[in-house]
């Protein structure tokens, strides 16, 4: 049984609001609809999320970095709505996926460590700069999941209403599904660079306890068994 402090119960009634507020709480992701491009993109955070979106974005000659935050420079698809799309057969239907303890490294490194002060949903999770790896772990695995921010939430929860069979999957840390991508998006005529994002290890330097570890094992359990899974099926 959880028990919340009255500032967590507050921070958790606030973000269902958000999430009501959005209909992220009820209709979850959505993918992003390139009909110039002939290209949908189904976008997670930590994924080269930003990269992909600048791509975008310069192939309208708009290359402002900040904007690739700003969802009203994307047009938006649901979930469900992909299929007539997809049986088009003119458009590329992509995600990007990654290693999920790496993601989740990278997410600590990158919302914790460095934008603490200023990224609210670490602040709503009761954390503060320079927390440890410990400590964050602690935080999200007892946090509702359906209310986590999406940077922190399994890969798994954020595809979930969407079907696989129509999305073609690339591993971040696969130099050949990058390679493969970037040929594929330029064939499209969105010209990137995806190389550079392989191999890029999140977890230098952070020392994890075996006790962190085992938890945090456990809380991507799903997104592990999803992750390998979509990389047996790009090898066949």
């Amino acid at each position: 049984m959880m028990i919340f402090s009255s500032r967590k119960y507050r921070n958790i009634v606030k973000q269902i609001f958000l999430r009501c507020r959005t209909l992220d709480f009820y209709f979850g992701q959505r993918a992003i609809l390139d009909k110039d491009l002939k290209l949908i993109y189904i976008p997670l955070p930590k994924c080269a999320n930003s990269h992909v979106k600048k791509a975008l974005l310069a192939s309208r000659q708009t290359r402002n970095e900040f904007r690739v935050h700003d969802p009203r420079n994307f047009s938006w698809l649901h979930p469900r709505k992909i299929t007539q799309y997809a049986q088009s057969g003119e458009y590329h239907i992509f995600c990007i996926i990654r290693e999920p303890r790496e993601r989740i490294f990278s997410a600590y490194k990158n919302k914790v460590l460095d934008q603490s002060a200023t990224f609210l949903p670490v602040r709503d999770l009761g954390l503060s700069q320079g927390d440890t790896i410990g400590k964050f772990v602690q935080a999200i695995i007892t946090w509702p999941k359906m209310l986590l921010n999406d940077h922190f939430k399994p890969q798994i929860d954020l595809l979930k209403g969407y079907n696989f069979n129509e999305i073609k999957f690339y591993s971040l840390e696969n130099q050949i599904d990058m390679l493969t991508l970037e040929k594929k998006l330029t064939s499209h005529g969105c010209h990137i660079d995806l190389l550079q994002r392989t191999n890029r290890s999140s977890n230098t330097n952070i020392f994890v306890t075996a006790e962190t570890e085992n938890k945090l094992s456990h809380f991507l359990k799903e997104d592990f068994d999803f992750y390998i899974s979509m990389q047996k099926k790009s090898d066949i």
